[in-house]
Protein backbone atom coordinates (compact mmCIF):
# COMPACT_ATOMS: atom_id res chain seq x y z
CA UNK A 1 0.00 0.00 0.00
CA UNK A 2 2.88 2.35 0.81
CA UNK A 3 5.01 3.31 -2.20
CA UNK A 4 8.38 4.94 -2.59
CA UNK A 5 7.09 8.52 -2.35
CA UNK A 6 6.10 8.51 1.30
CA UNK A 7 6.28 10.87 4.24
CA UNK A 8 5.28 10.71 7.90
CA UNK A 9 2.43 12.77 9.31
CA UNK A 10 2.37 14.46 12.72
CA UNK A 11 0.64 11.36 14.12
CA UNK A 12 3.43 9.12 12.90
CA UNK A 13 1.34 7.43 10.19
CA UNK A 14 2.98 6.88 6.82
CA UNK A 15 1.13 8.53 3.94
CA UNK A 16 2.28 8.08 0.34
CA UNK A 17 1.60 9.87 -2.90
CA UNK A 18 -1.29 7.47 -3.59
CA UNK A 19 -3.05 9.04 -0.59
CA UNK A 20 -2.46 12.49 -2.03
CA UNK A 21 -3.86 11.41 -5.40
CA UNK A 22 -6.95 9.87 -3.81
CA UNK A 23 -7.64 12.97 -1.73
CA UNK A 24 -7.10 15.16 -4.81
CA UNK A 25 -9.66 13.08 -6.74
CA UNK A 26 -12.05 13.33 -3.77
CA UNK A 27 -11.74 17.12 -3.71
CA UNK A 28 -12.31 17.22 -7.47
CA UNK A 29 -15.50 15.16 -7.07
CA UNK A 30 -16.73 17.46 -4.29
CA UNK A 31 -16.27 20.37 -6.67
CA UNK A 32 -18.64 18.78 -9.17
CA UNK A 33 -16.16 16.90 -11.38
CA UNK A 34 -17.44 13.32 -11.19
CA UNK A 35 -19.76 11.23 -9.07
CA UNK A 36 -19.41 10.55 -5.35
CA UNK A 37 -19.06 6.85 -6.22
CA UNK A 38 -15.83 7.74 -8.02
CA UNK A 39 -14.54 9.49 -4.92
CA UNK A 40 -15.56 6.61 -2.66
CA UNK A 41 -13.91 4.06 -4.95
CA UNK A 42 -10.58 5.84 -4.42
CA UNK A 43 -10.82 5.42 -0.65
CA UNK A 44 -11.85 1.80 -1.14
CA UNK A 45 -8.72 1.08 -3.15
CA UNK A 46 -6.51 2.98 -0.72
CA UNK A 47 -7.89 1.26 2.39
CA UNK A 48 -8.55 -2.11 0.69
CA UNK A 49 -12.25 -1.84 1.55
CA UNK A 50 -15.06 -3.83 -0.06
CA UNK A 51 -17.76 -1.22 0.28
CA UNK A 52 -18.27 2.42 1.21
CA UNK A 53 -21.31 4.47 2.17
CA UNK A 54 -21.89 8.16 2.72
CA UNK A 55 -24.65 8.58 5.30
CA UNK A 56 -26.69 11.36 6.83
CA UNK A 57 -28.35 11.42 10.24
CA UNK A 58 -31.13 13.99 10.37
CA UNK A 59 -32.99 15.13 13.45
CA UNK A 60 -36.31 14.33 11.76
CA UNK A 61 -35.37 10.72 10.85
CA UNK A 62 -34.80 7.66 13.02
CA UNK A 63 -32.59 5.81 10.52
CA UNK A 64 -29.52 6.93 8.60
CA UNK A 65 -30.12 8.10 5.04
CA UNK A 66 -27.80 6.84 2.31
CA UNK A 67 -26.25 9.67 0.30
CA UNK A 68 -23.95 7.49 -1.82
CA UNK A 69 -23.04 3.80 -1.96
CA UNK A 70 -20.13 2.09 -3.70
CA UNK A 71 -19.23 -1.59 -4.05
CA UNK A 72 -15.86 -3.24 -4.66
CA UNK A 73 -17.11 -5.40 -7.53
CA UNK A 74 -17.74 -2.60 -9.99
CA UNK A 75 -17.09 0.60 -8.02
CA UNK A 76 -20.72 1.46 -8.62
CA UNK A 77 -23.98 0.81 -6.82
CA UNK A 78 -23.90 -2.71 -5.31
CA UNK A 79 -26.09 -5.34 -6.98
CA UNK A 80 -27.55 -6.21 -3.57
CA UNK A 81 -28.33 -3.23 -1.30
CA UNK A 82 -25.30 -2.55 0.92
CA UNK A 83 -26.60 -1.98 4.40
CA UNK A 84 -25.19 0.49 6.92
CA UNK A 85 -24.17 -0.74 10.37
CA UNK A 86 -23.02 2.58 11.85
CA UNK A 87 -26.16 3.29 13.85
CA UNK A 88 -26.41 -0.28 15.11
CA UNK A 89 -22.72 -0.17 16.02
CA UNK A 90 -22.64 3.22 17.77
CA UNK A 91 -26.25 3.64 18.91
CA UNK A 92 -26.45 6.63 21.28
CA UNK A 93 -22.68 7.24 21.00
CA UNK A 94 -23.06 8.56 17.44
CA UNK A 95 -23.49 12.12 18.67
CA UNK A 96 -20.33 11.85 20.81
CA UNK A 97 -18.02 11.68 17.77
CA UNK A 98 -16.15 14.82 16.78
CA UNK A 99 -15.60 15.81 13.16
CA UNK A 100 -12.79 13.77 11.60
CA UNK A 101 -12.97 11.11 14.30
CA UNK A 102 -12.57 7.42 13.37
CA UNK A 103 -14.21 4.54 15.22
CA UNK A 104 -14.09 0.83 14.33
CA UNK A 105 -16.31 -2.10 15.20
CA UNK A 106 -13.39 -3.80 16.97
CA UNK A 107 -12.94 -0.70 19.11
CA UNK A 108 -16.64 -0.71 20.04
CA UNK A 109 -16.31 -4.38 20.97
CA UNK A 110 -13.22 -3.79 23.15
CA UNK A 111 -14.81 -0.85 24.96
CA UNK A 112 -18.11 -2.66 25.52
CA UNK A 113 -20.30 -0.14 23.71
CA UNK A 114 -22.65 -3.01 22.78
CA UNK A 115 -23.99 -5.84 24.90
CA UNK A 116 -22.71 -9.33 24.16
CA UNK A 117 -26.01 -10.37 22.53
CA UNK A 118 -26.11 -7.18 20.43
CA UNK A 119 -22.53 -7.77 19.30
CA UNK A 120 -23.29 -11.41 18.39
CA UNK A 121 -26.29 -10.27 16.35
CA UNK A 122 -24.22 -7.62 14.58
CA UNK A 123 -21.32 -9.99 13.90
CA UNK A 124 -23.80 -12.52 12.49
CA UNK A 125 -25.19 -9.96 10.06
CA UNK A 126 -21.70 -8.87 9.04
CA UNK A 127 -20.50 -12.45 8.57
CA UNK A 128 -23.46 -13.16 6.29
CA UNK A 129 -22.29 -10.32 4.07
CA UNK A 130 -18.59 -11.18 4.16
CA UNK A 131 -17.67 -8.19 6.35
CA UNK A 132 -15.00 -8.50 9.04
CA UNK A 133 -14.48 -4.87 10.07
CA UNK A 134 -16.47 -1.64 9.89
CA UNK A 135 -14.83 1.80 10.06
CA UNK A 136 -16.88 4.96 10.58
CA UNK A 137 -15.59 8.51 10.10
CA UNK A 138 -17.58 11.50 11.32
CA UNK A 139 -17.56 14.01 8.45
CA UNK A 140 -19.51 16.93 9.81
CA UNK A 141 -22.06 17.88 12.38
CA UNK A 142 -24.62 20.64 12.55
CA UNK A 143 -27.68 21.40 14.64
CA UNK A 144 -30.00 19.29 12.51
CA UNK A 145 -27.80 16.69 10.80
CA UNK A 146 -24.55 14.71 10.85
CA UNK A 147 -22.75 13.07 7.91
CA UNK A 148 -20.68 9.88 8.11
CA UNK A 149 -18.37 7.81 5.91
CA UNK A 150 -18.69 4.07 6.55
CA UNK A 151 -16.18 1.55 5.18
CA UNK A 152 -16.67 -2.23 5.03
CA UNK A 153 -13.62 -4.51 5.06
CA UNK A 154 -13.60 -8.25 4.41
CA UNK A 155 -10.46 -8.61 6.55
CA UNK A 156 -9.08 -7.27 9.82
CA UNK A 157 -6.95 -4.24 8.91
CA UNK A 158 -3.40 -3.94 10.20
CA UNK A 159 -2.54 -1.30 12.79
CA UNK A 160 -0.64 0.54 10.05
CA UNK A 161 -3.71 0.63 7.83
CA UNK A 162 -5.85 1.95 10.70
CA UNK A 163 -3.23 4.62 11.38
CA UNK A 164 -3.46 5.70 7.76
CA UNK A 165 -7.26 5.93 7.88
CA UNK A 166 -7.11 7.87 11.16
CA UNK A 167 -4.46 10.22 9.72
CA UNK A 168 -6.57 11.00 6.64
CA UNK A 169 -9.94 11.17 8.45
CA UNK A 170 -9.67 14.88 9.44
CA UNK A 171 -8.75 15.81 5.86
CA UNK A 172 -11.65 13.79 4.47
CA UNK A 173 -13.99 15.54 6.91
CA UNK A 174 -12.62 19.01 6.17
CA UNK A 175 -12.90 18.61 2.39
CA UNK A 176 -16.45 17.28 2.78
CA UNK A 177 -17.48 20.38 4.71
CA UNK A 178 -16.11 22.50 1.81
CA UNK A 179 -18.03 20.59 -0.88
CA UNK A 180 -20.06 22.23 -3.63
CA UNK A 181 -23.62 23.03 -2.40
CA UNK A 182 -26.15 20.40 -3.47
CA UNK A 183 -23.59 17.58 -3.84
CA UNK A 184 -25.16 15.38 -1.17
CA UNK A 185 -28.73 16.02 -2.32
CA UNK A 186 -27.99 15.09 -5.95
CA UNK A 187 -26.21 11.89 -4.91
CA UNK A 188 -29.03 10.90 -2.54
CA UNK A 189 -31.48 11.31 -5.42
CA UNK A 190 -29.42 8.87 -7.51
CA UNK A 191 -29.55 6.34 -4.64
CA UNK A 192 -33.35 6.63 -4.49
CA UNK A 193 -33.65 6.05 -8.25
CA UNK A 194 -31.36 3.04 -8.06
CA UNK A 195 -33.30 1.55 -5.15
CA UNK A 196 -36.52 1.88 -7.16
CA UNK A 197 -34.86 0.04 -10.04
CA UNK A 198 -33.76 -2.72 -7.66
CA UNK A 199 -37.36 -3.37 -6.75
CA UNK A 200 -37.82 -4.75 -10.27
CA UNK A 201 -36.12 -7.89 -8.93
CA UNK A 202 -37.63 -8.36 -5.43
CA UNK A 203 -36.65 -12.05 -5.35
CA UNK A 204 -33.07 -11.00 -4.55
CA UNK A 205 -34.10 -9.16 -1.36
CA UNK A 206 -34.83 -10.66 2.09
CA UNK A 207 -38.43 -10.52 3.28
CA UNK A 208 -38.23 -10.45 7.08
CA UNK A 209 -35.23 -8.20 7.49
CA UNK A 210 -34.87 -5.35 9.99
CA UNK A 211 -34.04 -2.98 7.12
CA UNK A 212 -37.37 -3.95 5.44
CA UNK A 213 -35.95 -3.63 1.88
CA UNK A 214 -39.26 -4.69 0.30
CA UNK A 215 -41.24 -1.95 2.03
CA UNK A 216 -43.73 -4.22 3.81
CA UNK A 217 -46.32 -2.55 5.99
CA UNK A 218 -46.46 -3.49 9.67
CA UNK A 219 -49.51 -5.69 9.04
CA UNK A 220 -47.85 -7.40 6.06
CA UNK A 221 -44.73 -8.02 8.14
CA UNK A 222 -46.82 -9.64 10.91
CA UNK A 223 -48.64 -11.80 8.39
CA UNK A 224 -45.31 -13.00 6.97
CA UNK A 225 -44.01 -13.93 10.41
CA UNK A 226 -47.10 -16.10 10.89
CA UNK A 227 -46.88 -17.61 7.40
CA UNK A 228 -43.32 -18.64 8.28
CA UNK A 229 -44.76 -20.68 11.17
CA UNK A 230 -46.66 -22.76 8.61
CA UNK A 231 -50.17 -21.85 9.76
CA UNK A 232 -53.22 -21.37 7.56
CA UNK A 233 -54.98 -18.16 6.55
CA UNK A 234 -57.79 -18.99 9.00
CA UNK A 235 -55.35 -19.38 11.89
CA UNK A 236 -53.53 -16.18 10.93
CA UNK A 237 -56.84 -14.29 10.92
CA UNK A 238 -57.67 -15.67 14.37
CA UNK A 239 -54.28 -14.72 15.83
CA UNK A 240 -54.49 -11.20 14.44
CA UNK A 241 -58.19 -10.83 15.28
CA UNK A 242 -59.09 -9.84 11.72
CA UNK A 243 -61.21 -11.27 8.90
CA UNK A 244 -59.77 -13.92 6.57
CA UNK A 245 -60.44 -11.54 3.68
CA UNK A 246 -58.15 -9.00 5.34
CA UNK A 247 -55.35 -11.57 5.60
CA UNK A 248 -55.80 -12.54 1.96
CA UNK A 249 -55.65 -8.88 0.98
CA UNK A 250 -52.35 -8.50 2.87
CA UNK A 251 -51.02 -11.66 1.21
CA UNK A 252 -51.85 -10.39 -2.28
CA UNK A 253 -49.82 -7.27 -1.52
CA UNK A 254 -46.97 -9.39 -0.11
CA UNK A 255 -46.97 -11.63 -3.23
CA UNK A 256 -46.59 -8.54 -5.41
CA UNK A 257 -43.79 -7.03 -3.31
CA UNK A 258 -41.83 -10.28 -2.90
CA UNK A 259 -42.26 -11.66 -6.40
CA UNK A 260 -43.94 -14.81 -5.10
CA UNK A 261 -47.11 -16.22 -6.62
CA UNK A 262 -48.82 -18.13 -3.82
CA UNK A 263 -48.91 -18.99 -0.11
CA UNK A 264 -46.77 -22.12 -0.57
CA UNK A 265 -44.05 -20.29 -2.51
CA UNK A 266 -43.97 -17.54 0.12
CA UNK A 267 -43.71 -20.12 2.90
CA UNK A 268 -40.85 -21.89 1.11
CA UNK A 269 -38.88 -18.66 0.70
CA UNK A 270 -39.45 -17.63 4.32
CA UNK A 271 -38.35 -21.07 5.51
CA UNK A 272 -35.11 -20.81 3.52
CA UNK A 273 -34.40 -17.39 5.01
CA UNK A 274 -35.03 -18.70 8.53
CA UNK A 275 -32.67 -21.64 7.99
CA UNK A 276 -29.88 -19.36 6.75
CA UNK A 277 -30.41 -17.03 9.71
CA UNK A 278 -30.11 -19.89 12.23
CA UNK A 279 -26.95 -21.17 10.56
CA UNK A 280 -25.39 -17.69 10.66
CA UNK A 281 -26.21 -17.26 14.37
CA UNK A 282 -24.59 -20.62 15.16
CA UNK A 283 -21.44 -19.68 13.28
CA UNK A 284 -21.26 -16.33 15.06
CA UNK A 285 -21.70 -17.93 18.50
CA UNK A 286 -18.85 -20.32 17.81
CA UNK A 287 -16.62 -17.44 16.78
CA UNK A 288 -17.60 -15.27 19.78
Amino acid sequence: MVGSHAHTTATGAVVNMTCVDVVADWVSVLRGKGSLCKGLSGFMRLFDADGALLLRKSSDRVSLRQIAVCDVHDHKFPAVPRRSYAQQMLNDHLSDLSNGALVTLSECEREGLLSRDAMITLRTQLSANGIREVCVIRLCNSKHQADLLELHLAHSPSSRALEMIAALAPTIAKTWSDRLPGTAERAAGQVRVHRMQEMADPASLPILDAANPLGLTRSEFRVCTLVREGITVREIARKLAVQEATVRSHLRSVFMKTGTSCHVELLHRLALEATRSIEQVEVARKLA
